[in-house]
């Protein structure tokens, strides 16, 4: 992204505060001139995301029933 630094540090500092799956993985700053007002940025964001839990296995109740159905009985 380009922009001044104090531009690209509150974009990072929102985006974190707005996304808090998201951590700062880098940031790379890059100018052609001291005296320039704009910068250039790489900024990489990882985004930590975890699976949804399963309700169960598809087949996991037909599986019991047919056990349970083999199982011997007491009289």
């Amino acid at each position: 992204m380009r922009g001044s630094y104090p531009q690209i540090r509150r974009f990072i500092a929102a985006a974190l505060n707005e996304v808090p799956i998201a951590s700062l993985e880098g940031v790379v700053f890059q100018r052609d001139k001291v005296s320039e007002g704009v910068v250039e940025a790489n900024v990489t964001l990882t985004l930590h995301l975890q699976a949804a839990p399963r309700a169960g296995r598809p087949g996991a109740q037909a599986q019991i029933a047919r056990s349970d159905a083999l199982a011997p009985r007491n009289p």
